[in-house]
């Protein structure tokens, strides 16, 4: 993908502004009509789109191309160059979906700036693009036959085509952003998918990043809100969110109104938020990590992800779908898993959820040597290479428990380990853990109904704290 694209019939200017940017190390290429900008981002789609509005060509001036584009590549930045200050065209220019308008001449160091803006928000939005993978729909990753995802797409499906926001809640890995990706498709809204991913954003950014910023000369740079009329704003990891910027979205939300940093103006706002949490909402709330008045704005329906252990009977499915997209996108060999392997895999911990089990295929798809079987040891080489993060992540949410419900998630997880450890065989895990094979096979089974149980309770007890309509 190259990085940015310069669409103006101005050749010098072009070639110009093409090497101040390539003094930052930028791939930049040159349209100088719209039949070489469509020719340009068929070969490669650009991460930001610099266009002159005022192209000289009847059938294509440069409003009509930035709707065209924007239509057909939402998650590339656009930013407008116009030589006139004029507001209401620099409006309709954001209206149609325009990153930022910027009066020419423009500084160099401006451009640079700017561009640097462009580019992050571009490779935000691509890198939590639902489709990344070729061949791989948001519909396929809600894949599984057990109870527990029936509930689940049934009750997405109920609460889809309201207009009404959404709390999704769920561990890492579970597929939080999937579900909101489909719960927005199968809504009548039909605007961006626009996401903020608040773990990586600077808190001093989050403003800008939602609201849009106004500078002199009537140049304007939107933010995600914007980019969500008509559509869906996502907010993932809410608990991250500072909570002054959450007190400015319940204005923004309550009004469908809102002004810009800088700006002097309200901004018509039309969208619905669908946030996510990693943590339980009412925890959140008493930790004081989520503003009272949003969650009262947005928790009239709340979704909780099941995690992967909850339906482990969905994971041969899950491992059939990904050997196959992985076989598609890497060109390698299809294989499949001998019975040892589906067994200690399907019996395995799995604090990374979904997540991990995708990354464990992808690793093992990637490694394979041989068109052969997947067996045993190389299953278990794969699991050992990408355990770790995940396990923090496990170790974390443990320390947010009363130390009786931890202790029995500990030893879920202890227990659990070791019968991977010895490769599936659970008569060596028992005689290492000091257990009797039949012992330990009931002791898991207590373990898994008990952990189970705490988690079901305590989802009851967080909705219970909240309005809750289905």
């Amino acid at each position: 993908m190259s990085d940015i694209l310069i669409v103006d019939d101005d050749e010098p200017n072009s070639v110009s502004l093409k090497q101040v940017l390539e003094t930052q190390d930028h791939q930049v290429r040159i349209a100088l009509n719209s039949h070489e900008c469509f020719a340009a981002v068929g070969r490669q789609v650009p991460y930001v789109i610099i266009l002159d509005l005022w192209l000289r060509q009847i059938e294509w001036d440069g409003m009509k191309l930035l709707d065209v584009l924007h239509k057909n590549y939402p998650s590339t930045s656009i930013i407008i160059l116009s030589a006139h200050a004029d507001v209401p065209i620099t409006a309709e220019a954001m209206q149609n979906g325009a990153f930022t308008v910027l009066m020419k001449p423009v500084n160099p160091s401006q451009m640079i700036k700017t561009v640097d803006r462009a580019m992050d928000l571009a490779a935000l939005n691509y890198a939590n693009h639902p489709f990344r993978v070729a061949g791989e729909r948001f519909e396929d990753l809600l894949i599984g036959h057990s109870r527990a995802m029936s509930d689940l797409v049934s009750r997405i499906d109920r609460i889809a085509p309201l207009n009404a926001h959404v709390v999704i809640s769920g561990g890492v890995g579970c597929g939080k952003q999937v579900a909101a990706t489909y719960l927005h498709a199968q809504s009548s809204r039909r605007g961006d998918f626009a996401v903020a991913n608040f773990s990586t954003i600077r808190a001093e950014d989050c403003d800008r990043l939602l609201f849009g910023r106004e500078s002199g000369r009537a140049e304007i740079e939107s933010g995600l809100i914007e980019r969500a009329r008509h559509g869906t704003l996502y907010l993932n990891r809410l608990e991250d969110m500072p909570i002054a910027s959450q007190k400015r979205l319940v204005a923004a939300i309550a009004n469908q109104r809102f002004r810009r940093d800088n700006g002097t103006d309200q901004v018509d706002a039309d969208f619905r938020v669908i946030a996510a949490t990693r943590g339980r909402v009412g925890d959140l709330a008493k930790d004081e990590r989520l503003s009272g008045d949003l969650l009262s704005r947005l928790s009239m329906h709340m979704i909780e992800i099941p995690t992967l252990e909850a339906r482990r009977e969905d994971i041969p499915d899950l491992i059939e779908h990904f050997l196959e997209l992985f076989r598609k996108a890497h060109n390698r060999p299809l294989r499949s898993m001998t019975p040892e392997v589906l067994a200690l895999l399907k019996d395995g911990s799995w604090p990374g959820n979904v997540s991990q089990l995708k990354n464990l295929i992808e690793r093992i798809v990637i490694m394979g040597q041989t068109d052969d079987m997947i067996g045993v040891e190389e299953a278990q080489g794969a699991l050992n290479e990408t355990r770790y993060g995940y396990a923090r992540s496990a170790a974390d949410d443990m320390f947010n428990k009363p130390i009786k419900h931890a202790r029995k998630q500990f030893e879920l997880e202890y227990l659990t380990r070791q019968i991977e450890r010895h490769d599936g065989n659970v008569s060596k895990a028992a005689e290492f853990v000091g257990m009797e094979r039949t012992a330990l096979h009931r002791k898991l089974k207590q373990l898994r109904q008990e952990t189970s149980l705490v988690e079901d309770q305590t989802t009851d007890l967080t909705r219970a704290g909240t309005r809750h309509v289905d």
